[in-house]
């Protein structure tokens, strides 16, 4: 005869709990959390690269419209000053520091333009 344990045990359902399964899909469920936050913080650089590139493209875009303007003007400048120094010759004055240094600021302007173009044909 079984005692009163055994009586209610055996009325129990005899099924098998499978914790092994739920401890399978908890830590699937930990590594999907952990590259969700991964993807996330990539998202994150994503967009402040692409707003950082964007803001170059458009000053790269702008430095290129201005490329023959900087040429425009360094000839102006420079001719000016060989107009002036010509002028000062004629009259026998030296040439004053002030007409030599827009000069070099027109020798100055090219050569960066120069190197600015040369960058920008790198790309």
């Amino acid at each position: 005869m079984k005692n009163n344990i055994e009586k209610v045990y055996s009325k129990l359902p005899q099924k098998k709990h499978n914790f092994g399964k739920h401890k399978v899909a908890l830590g699937l469920l930990d590594d999907l959390r952990e590259r969700k936050n991964t993807v996330d913080q990539l998202i994150d650089f994503a967009k402040t690269d692409k707003q950082a590139i964007s803001e170059a493209i458009s000053k790269i875009r702008m430095a290129i419209s201005e490329i023959p303007d900087n040429y425009r003007n360094a000839d102006t400048l420079e001719e000016d000053y060989i107009s002036f120094s010509d002028k000062a010759d004629e009259l026998g004055i030296e040439i004053p520091q002030e007409a030599k240094d827009a000069d070099g600021s027109a020798t100055e302007l090219r050569r960066i333009t120069e190197e600015l173009e040369k960058l920008i044909n790198s790309l």
